[in-house]
């Protein structure tokens, strides 16, 4: 393991400092209001204009935490592009080539403005750091990844910097 660990490492320092910029799309209405739907949102902004125009919003908002929270808007990875433990081998912060197991060390947000359906968001991915660590059953790495999300004008939507623990 302790190969694989490094080796692991090794792929992620490439990744270090090199942003990545993925064009996501716009987020739609329907997609805007399952997410509302599935983390318990039942606020009338998500699926009235009218009451999103009178809470201030010109169109539908879509949820705060959306952006921070899907990895892929689209249909998903085939699944020779997924790891065992379900993750996908092409996402930013991840080895290449290394099997690993990948879980969420936590997430850090700055919201900066609000996103409503229809705009197109622009994703900036950028690995800031991975450090070798000791744990209980062996080391492991601690991958550091900020995740910057804009609009079509450059405006920043969100700013989310997240730990991943790679084993």
């Amino acid at each position: 393991m302790t190969d694989q660990l490094s080796a692991a490492m090794a792929a992620v320092r490439e990744q270090l400092g090199r942003p990545v910029t993925r064009p996501l799309g716009p987020v739609s209405e329907r997609t805007a209001q399952r997410f509302a739907i599935a983390t318990s949102d039942d606020s009338q902004v998500y699926f009235d204009r009218d009451a999103a125009r009178d809470a201030g919003y010109p169109d539908l908002p879509v949820p705060p935490l959306y952006l921070s929270s899907v990895r892929e808007w689209g249909a998903g990875p085939a699944p020779e592009e997924l790891q065992p433990d379900g993750t996908t081998t092409t996402d930013v912060g991840l080895p290449t080539g290394v099997p690993v197991r990948v879980l969420g060390g936590g997430q850090t947000l700055a919201f900066a403005d609000e996103i409503v359906v229809g705009v197109p968001v622009t994703a900036e991915f950028t690995v800031t750091d991975v450090r070798r660590r000791p744990g209980t059953a062996g080391d492991l790495l601690v991958v550091e990844v900020r995740r910057t999300y804009t609009d079509v004008d450059g405006r920043t939507l969100l700013d989310c910097t997240e730990s991943r623990v790679l084993r």
